[in-house]
């Protein structure tokens, strides 16, 4: 009995010593954890601390669907009240905001595209970004000062209001674009001396291209464009083999080749308008997926009318990635590196026009980018067209693979291997 009364006693007591040494650990991570010291923040916390403290603009945080940025003057100072837009691809009313008292704008919740992003105020050149995408770093957009054309439209001496006057050259990208006023009037700023090519069009009128516009003095330039009647002519594209419209595409027309300035329209079901040209001799350039570009001299009479352009598929070819047990590779990334006959070399690792993205430029004038890659199906097939004839070899890519290559294939328009 004496020995079973200690046993208890014993187990009682050990109770009690583990209950009492728990309580005290507890004790001391609580005490711990109210005097520790704060920890230090991560580096991109510090750098914003800092930023706070300096007299910097300090920017939002930024998230996926986001793009904010700040807008400063050329001598680095923040620009207030500026409008900003943002547009994306194929649309026609883009986002617009305004800077506050640091520069600072901010788009939120924006679809993931690609973007134009201008900034504008009144005597400053606006300053461009092209390709932007929501969640990226924060841009910084600087807007410019320099020469400035400002001029007035006009018919046998009558104002041509609602029209837009394009002007490009070298160092000048993309091409400015400005609206007239209601008195025809219009003003571009911020250009850099040197030598421009303009041309303006309203509906029914050009001025037709105009070549060595020279801003090398200091005197403003102030033009009073006459305009000419435009014609309409109708574009027909066709595919060379077989004569079925070309679906889709891109025509460029310019003064002569090798031009700092053009005019687009679209290819829609074969036909595109043109309509924005006094009666002349030009230089066209038609692009369109899977086929060759057609390049050439382009006649606009004063009856106008329509015009046959027929394009070449180039080569096409076919086939299929695999890995080395033979086995078919989704989501390869596929390019073609061409030497042609003559000695020129293409690297077609975005498709010829396959896929358009519309970045407008200011007040809707469209710039085309041509983006559009390659890649291999469920099954590893893919197919590129519109290749130019010569020594063609294919390369792949994909993640945890090396890249892979084919022999060189020689190859002739409008054939498929």
């Amino acid at each position: 009995m004496v020995q079973k009364s200690r046993i208890r006693i014993w187990l009682v007591l050990g109770l009690l010593l583990m209950t009492t040494l728990a309580a005290f650990l507890v004790i001391r991570l609580v005490d711990r954890s109210t005097t520790a010291p704060t920890p230090l923040p991560a580096n991109d916390e510090v750098e914003q601390m800092q930023g706070e403290k300096a007299p910097q603009a300090k920017f939002p945080a930024n998230d996926e669907r986001a793009i904010v940025g700040q807008v400063v003057r050329p001598n680095g100072e923040p620009a207030v009240g500026v409008t900003v837009l943002v547009q994306a691809p194929g649309n026609d009313d883009p986002w617009e905001t305004t800077t506050d008292l640091g520069g600072i704008f901010r788009f939120d919740e924006l679809p993931l595209e690609l973007y134009a992003v201008e900034a504008s105020q009144e005597g400053y050149g606006p300053a461009f970004i092209i390709g932007v995408v929501p969640g990226g770093a924060p841009l910084r957009l600087v807007l410019q000062t320099g020469k400035e054309v400002s001029g007035q439209l006009l018919r046998r001496d009558d104002v041509v209001g609602a029209g837009t006057v394009h002007l490009g050259g070298p160092g000048l990208f993309p091409q400015r674009s400005q609206p007239t006023d209601s008195s025809g009037r219009f003003r571009i700023a911020g250009l850099r001396p040197g030598s421009y090519e303009a041309i303006a069009v309203a509906e029914g009128y050009s001025s037709g291209f105009i070549e060595n516009l020279n801003l090398d003095t200091d005197d403003r330039s102030d033009l009073q464009l006459e305009m000419l009647l435009a014609p309409t002519v109708e574009l027909r594209v066709h595919n060379r083999r077989g004569g079925a419209p070309v679906e889709a595409g891109v025509v460029t027309i310019s003064s002569r080749p090798f031009h700092v300035l053009a005019l687009h329209s679209l290819v829609i079901d074969g036909k595109a308008t043109i309509d924005f040209l006094p009666p002349g001799e030009y230089w066209i350039r038609v692009r369109a997926p899977g086929f060759m570009p057609h390049e050439g001299r382009f006649w606009v009479t004063t009856s106008g009318g329509k015009v046959d352009i027929n394009l070449s598929a180039g080569a096409t070819i076919d086939g299929i990635v695999v890995d080395q047990a033979g086995n078919p590779v989704r989501g390869a990334s596929l390019r073609t590196v061409v030497e042609t006959t003559s000695g020129g070399r293409f690297d077609l690792s975005s498709a010829a026009f396959e896929v358009f993205h519309r970045l407008a430029r200011p007040h809707g004038t469209p710039f085309w980018w041509p983006t559009s890659d390659y890649v291999s199906d469920s099954n590893g097939r893919f197919r590129i067209s519109g290749i130019p004839a010569g020594s063609a070899v294919m390369v792949a890519r994909r993640e945890n693979f090396s890249t892979g290559m084919s022999r060189p294939l020689r190859v002739q328009h409008d054939q498929t291997y």
